[in-house]
């Protein structure tokens, strides 16, 4: 599935934070009704800086943090939610 995030601010430009995302380790489930969502993001280093996504809520729903270690600190957030009609 392709991920990105984007800039809040300009349309079809990634944000700085895109850079953080681990595209391969992220993905959406279907299963029955309901939704599962799964990202997984390593460290941001910006100049002698290093940023990382402590928190992660979908929707004002905070998702389940996994820290999983590694040379980047990747932490995978999930979480999921029915669908509605």
């Amino acid at each position: 599935m392709p991920a990105r995030i984007n800039n809040a601010h300009v349309a079809d430009k990634p944000s700085m934070a895109n850079d953080a995302l681990v595209p391969e380790k992220t993905r959406v489930e279907k299963v029955n009704d309901a939704y599962h969502y799964y990202l997984t993001f390593k460290d941001l280093h910006f100049g002698a800086q290093v940023g990382t996504v402590d928190t992660l809520s979908i929707d004002n729903t905070a998702a389940e943090r996994t820290d999983l270690g590694g040379e980047g600190h990747e932490k995978k957030y999930s979480t999921s939610q029915v669908q509605t009609n």
